[in-house]
């Protein structure tokens, strides 16, 4: 037994010592990679540019030694190639570039020359292919990829590879992974025409095709992505969803499901029922889409779920309280209102990243927290994000408990009120801190120091007074520091200079006085620095010159004196510098020519003298400048953008300065004579409120094809508007209201698919519109045609500018009914105005649609018929609201508007937005007025004067508190005042005159205000102040009294009275002969009271008899 154990044993190690020379002979034999894929690898290098030298290592004969490629161990060949870039795209260095691009990203990708070549194709035993992140220059995804048989892992994402995606791909069946998706950031024309290709894809596991279009792919090929019942991963985000019917019918086969990510997609309605069945699930990604409601999340495996930015409201549904995997939970944007909700998630202790943002959570709901005791929500939570709610009180007193976990709290955007408490500095994890927005007061705190791990600190745009405390100056490892927009006092600490790390520093909009710290200098990471709007003096500090890295600079409104420092000349990185509305003097220092990134500029009302460098970009708006454009800006040939609007500045415009320019803001000057020429780099041009004469150039489109935007508005310009405008492919601001011009409308300008604002307003223009005017401008948003004279029925070709907001085109002579498809098609406007113009028929119930509707005008017409009772269900007039979005978000373009309002007919601009107004007067209205007009308690204006309106006013008429003015006058409206008019508090426009009212005038203080006495002109039966007819006070009449003045004895107290005394006197009447009748003719019963009335008689006679008797004997 023993000898067999012992042959045994050199057995094994024979075995032994023979696996380890085997394995050095295959380590000796892989050190050269076959000649045939190495030499595949360099034909495919040399296809590439390779900035960053990322393939320097691919030198030599061994190609298993490069870098990004791998080889088998016992083989040799080579089985995988990863040159993903490392330094993907990023959205902060995006942000934070000067030339809006991420150049780490881009000089890190390896670029394509030409087609790829096919010398891959050497590469049989390739299983793992990773090209993401480079750049292949939209050249189409190589056919011969989907001969690569082995392969099992297949990453192209958001290498910008263009046309459409082969299906040969389908042909890889051993495939577990296959990531084509795109970053929304980066533009690829990419293109998937139909999914079918993918059914062969057996093996496939993760599938990733975000940011690609599906949107028009054949129906059913959603089938083929049906049949991967295996599928672990499923990423479709960014691919316009919402138009595959047959999209939620196929999720229900993905029951094995890990990841399922349907983020951007536009989907409505409740989340698909198939996902209940997707138990298996960890990630759920489905923000940013149109969903409604949850009710089929049971999913207790869930680890991820993110539902931000969606339309759920009410309470948080209540299967999330039983996902107690969840380490992240996303439930920003939405209309969530728990009342205790943090109660209600008390058992998801597992909790990392809570994010409830952006809904409608209110009061002091956050002031308590769920219990503590472990395990607790507060056990890992690492951030919790509560902003933008409308949550009041103090700051809650248990934040100080998460102080072992908590780095990342964001309470901005509510109305907390009262200090920062000091237990808030306990949370010695914290990195970032954002209360921002709020309504906190005090001091900050000293101990805010003792926060070490703290990055991002923003206290900005709340109430804090005091000093800044100089303990600031321990916190390391701060990177943003925004305290701008209080109260803050005292002079800036010295102690900011040991910041080392620190990138934004914002004090702005303060109270700060003293001298800058020269200290600042030392802060060499510093990129915005913004003092702006304090009372800081002395001079701006030489060492300012050593910010090598700041980008902006705001030392604007402040009380800064001497010189500008010439070492600002050394700030290359520089783009915006604001030292306006100071006591600066001396000359513009010439080093400011070489500031080759400056974009903005701004030096408005100092004493500054000398010549402006020759820079980019350049600032001088409202400042007080009264001069003719000077010789020398003939040498400013690099300015791309000049702002010189809001000065008193003169003389003809010059045929224009740089041969570079693209931005040319001139607005609010003296300017004068006739259209200047420009060059044809021009995108943004703005003459407005000068005094511009002559003709618009018939040649403009051709001249400045490149424009964008072109604002004329307030000059003298005559004309026509020429037909070459229509050339501009990309206008979308086109303004030419105020001035001259004469002629017909070019119908092109309806066929601008991008304008976005047209403004002809107030002008002699005429002829009819036609038909097909903006067919197709999807993106038109606002159109303004008042004030000229045009003529015909309504634009029919208006049904396809779905877009449309704002739409005036009174004082014309429109004629014809309103149409009711505006109700069903314009479901975006927010202002419709048809006033003063010839339309007839009546309004449209259908005109109820329209959700958006804030202004309603139609006055001046001959409209009839009954006002619609709908009309009081306009959501934007039920509500005093004042989240109102401007109608435009371009900064260069603002729209405006006339309306009367109060009996002024007021143009508004910038408070446009918050104006509410139903003018319906001056038409044919019969009827009554709807008591569902009373619902409209955010409606700041209702004028309703000048039809054939009766009976009452409204009773409610009260509940329209918002009210400003309102006109009721010239109809035939009966009856009292109501008193519930006197809580219109804010009305100081009213007007009831020329009707039939009646009765005493409500007293009130608003009222008693509006003391002039036309308002009640032509009511004569009206009495009481203002007017001089007195009320007669109350009397209660007799019967006597109303004879004798031959009244109606029917009427009020009289008929009451008559009746009183005539039921009395009959009931005399009726119980006398009725109790005698019965005793004259009923012989028995008249025997019978006679004998009862002798037994009382007789029986008072004997009690009396007694009673004398018992006196008597008491007497004697």
């Amino acid at each position: 037994m023993a000898f067999l154990k012992s042959i045994i044993l050199v057995f094994i190690v024979f075995c032994f010592i023979e696996t380890i020379q085997f394995g050095w002979n295959v380590d000796g034999a892989r050190l050269n990679c076959p000649q045939n894929e190495r030499n595949a690898l360099l034909s495919f290098k040399q296809g590439l540019i390779d900035q960053t030298n990322r393939l320097s290592s691919w030198v030599g004969q061994d190609c298993c030694k490069w870098k990004g490629v791998s080889c088998d161990n016992f083989t040799g060949h080579v089985v995988k190639l990863d040159l993903r870039n490392p330094f993907p795209f990023d959205e902060d260095r995006f942000y934070d570039s000067s030339s809006g691009s991420d150049k780490t990203y881009s000089e890190a990708c390896l670029v394509a020359v030409g087609e790829v070549n096919s010398s891959l194709l050497e590469l049989k035993h390739l299983n793992y292919l990773d090209l993401s992140w480079n750049n292949f220059s939209g050249i189409a995804i190589p056919k011969f990829f989907g001969l690569f048989h082995e392969l099992t892992y297949l990453n192209l994402s958001s290498a910008l590879f263009g046309g459409i995606v082969p299906h040969h791909l389908g042909n890889l069946s051993t495939l577990h992974s296959l990531d084509l998706g795109n970053d929304i950031f980066l533009f690829s024309s990419l293109v998937v025409n139909t999914l079918h290709w993918t059914s062969s894809l057996v093996s496939l596991k993760h599938l990733v095709m975000s940011g690609i279009d599906l949107s028009n792919i054949p129906l059913d090929s959603f089938q083929a992505v049906a049949l991967f019942s295996s599928l672990l991963e499923l990423r479709f985000s960014h691919c316009s969803l919402e138009n595959i019917p047959l999209f939620h019918s196929t999720l229900k086969n993905f029951t094995s499901l890990t990841i399922l990510d349907l983020r951007y997609n536009n989907l409505q309605g409740p989340i698909p029922s198939a996902i209940r069945n997707m138990t298996s699930l960890k990630v759920l990604q489905l923000s940013d889409n149109l969903f409604n409601n949850s009710s089929v999340l049971d999913l207790t495996s869930l680890h991820i779920l993110d539902l931000s930015h969606n339309k759920f409201q009410g309470p948080i549904p209540s299967a999330i309280r039983n996902m107690t995997s969840l380490k992240v939970l996303q439930l920003s944007g939405n209309w969530f209102n728990n009342s205790s909700v943090l109660d209600e998630l008390k058992n998801l202790y597992k909790i990392e990243v809570l994010d409830l943002s952006g809904n409608e959570f209110a009061g002091k709901m956050f002031e308590r927290f769920p219990n503590f005791s472990s395990p607790s929500l507060g056990d890992n939570l690492e951030t919790l994000i509560l902003s933008a709610n409308r949550l009041t009180g103090y700051l809650p007193n248990w934040l100080y408990q998460l102080k072992s976990s908590l780095k990342f709290l964001d309470l901005s955007d509510n109305s907390f009120e009262g200090r920062i408490p000091t237990s808030l500095t306990k949370l010695f994890a914290l990195q970032i801190l954002d209360l921002s927005q709020n309504q906190l007061s005090g001091e900050i705190p000293m101990s805010f120091g003792t926060l070490s791990n703290l990055k991002n600190l923003d206290l900005g745009q709340n109430q804090l007074s005091g000093e800044i405390p100089m303990s600031f100056g321990t916190l390391s490892n701060l990177k943003t520091l925004d305290l701008g927009q209080n109260q803050l006092s005292g002079e800036i600490p010295m102690s900011f200079g040991t910041l080392s790390n620190l990138k934004t520093l914002d004090l702005g909009q303060n109270q700060l006085s003293g001298e800058i710290p020269m200290s600042f200098g030392t802060l060499s990471n510093l990129k915005t620095l913004d003092l702006g709007q304090n009372q800081l003096s002395g001079e701006i500090p030489m060492s300012f010159g050593t910010l090598s890295n700041l980008k902006t600079l705001n030392l604007g409104q402040n009380q800064l004196s001497g010189g500008i420092p010439v070492s600002l000349g050394k700030l290359s990185k520089l783009e915006n510098l604001f030292l306006e509305q100071n006591q600066l003097s001396g000359e513009i220092p010439m080093s400011f020519g070489t500031l080759s990134n400056l974009k903005t500029l701004n030096l408005g009302q100092n004493q500054l003298s000398g010549e402006i460098p020759n820079w980019y970009y350049l600032n001088m708006s409202n400042s007080n400048i009264s001069d003719s454009i000077p010789n020398w800006f003939e040498n400013l040939t690099f300015l791309k953008f000049l702002d010189l609007s809001g000065n008193q500045m003169y003389g003809k415009v010059p045929n224009f300065i740089s041969p570079n320019i693209v931005e040319l803001y001139l607005s609010s000057n003296r300017f004068e004579g006739s259209f200047p020429q420009f060059l044809s780099s021009l995108r943004s041009l703005d003459l407005s409120d000068n005094i511009i004469s002559g003709s618009i150039l018939t040649d403009i489109g051709y001249r400045l094809p490149k424009l964008e935007l072109l604002l004329l508005s307030n000059n003298s310009i005559n004309g026509t508007i020429p037909s070459s405008l229509c050339k501009m492919l990309s206008l979308s601001y086109l303004d030419f209201s105020k001035n001259h011009l004469s002629g017909v409308l070019p119908n092109c300008l309806g066929d601008l698919q991008r304008v976005e604002v047209i403004d002809l307003t107030s002008n002699n223009l005429s002829g009819t519109i036609q038909r097909s005017f903006c067919h197709q401008s999807e993106y038109l948003t606002s159109l303004h045609l008042s004030k000229n004279n045009f003529q015909g029925e309504f634009l029919s070709g208006l049904q396809n500018c779905t877009s449309l907001s704002i739409l005036d085109v009174s004082d014309n002579k429109f004629s014809g009914e309103i149409p009711t498809w505006i109700g069903q098609s314009l479901y975006s406007l927010r202002i419709i105005k048809l006033s003063s113009n010839k339309y007839n028929g009546s309004l449209s119930p259908k005109l109820c649609h329209l959700n958006q509707l804030q202004v309603l005008d139609v006055a001046g017409n001959n409209l009839s018929g009954n006002i619609p009772h709908c009309f009081g269900n306009f959501n934007r007039m039920l509500f005093n609201q004042t989240d109102f979005s401007d109608f435009t978000s371009d900064y260069r373009y603002q729209d405006k508007l006339f309306q009367v309002i109060k009996g002024r007919e007021l143009e508004y601009t910038k408070n446009l937005r918050f104006v509410t107004n139903l003018d319906l007067s001056n038409n044919i209205f019969i009827g009554q007025i709807p008591e569902q007009l009373t619902n409209l308690s955010g409606l700041n204006s209702l004028n309703l004067s000048r039809n054939h309106l009766k009976g009452s006013i409204p009773k409610k008429i009260g509940q329209m508190r918002s009210l400003e003015s309102l006109d009721l006058s010239n109809n035939h409206l009966s009856g009292t005042i109501p008193q519930g008019i006197s809580a219109l508090t804010l009305v100081s426009y009213l007007n009831l005159s020329n009707n039939n009212l009646s009765g005493p005038i409500p007293s009130s203080n608003q009222l008693q205000t509006l003391n002039d006495t036309s308002i009640y002109d032509g009511n004569n039966e009206l009495c009481g102040l203002p007017l001089e007819k007195k009320c007669i006070p109350p009397q209660t009449p007799t019967y006597v009294d109303r004879k004798s003045k031959g009244e109606d004895k029917r009427d009020g107290d009289g008929f009451i009275t008559i009746w009183f005394y005539l039921g009395m006197v009959s009931g005399c009447v009726v119980g006398f002969w009725g109790f005698c009748g019965v005793l004259l003719f009923k012989k028995s019963w008249r025997y019978a009271y006679f004998q009862f009335v002798d037994s009382i008689i007789i029986g008072d006679r004997l009690v009396y008899t007694a009673a004398r008797r018992k006196v008597r004997r008491r007497r004697n």
